[in-house]
């Protein structure tokens, strides 16, 4: 990560997303986000660059999370756009 990514990180960390999306909202910035929820009782703050990844449906042969882990930098946070779904991506039964 940059020294500028570091400092900018730094600067938001504490915040909350509502209060973010908030701001950006109020000052006419776009890219808040609609509907952005926990799905579980998180009280932790997760504060870095977005990876972003955008699902779509399976091709052939089908996508996995290995097509693009390796492309995430320490400090990064995955943030995924899975088209509305409630399924989960990846995982393991065991």
């Amino acid at each position: 990560m940059s020294a500028e990514d570091k400092e900018l990180v730094a600067l938001f960390e504490g915040l909350d997303t509502p209060g973010v999306s908030d701001a950006m909202d109020t000052l006419g910035l776009p890219g808040q986000c609609l509907g952005i929820a926990a799905l579980d009782d998180y009280r932790k703050t997760v504060v870095g660059p977005a990876f972003t990844v955008k699902y779509v449906s399976a091709g052939t042969p089908p996508g996995c999370v290995g097509d693009f882990i390796d492309n995430v930098a320490a400090g990064d946070v995955i943030v995924i756009d899975n088209d509305g779904r409630r399924t989960a991506l990846s995982g393991a039964t065991s």
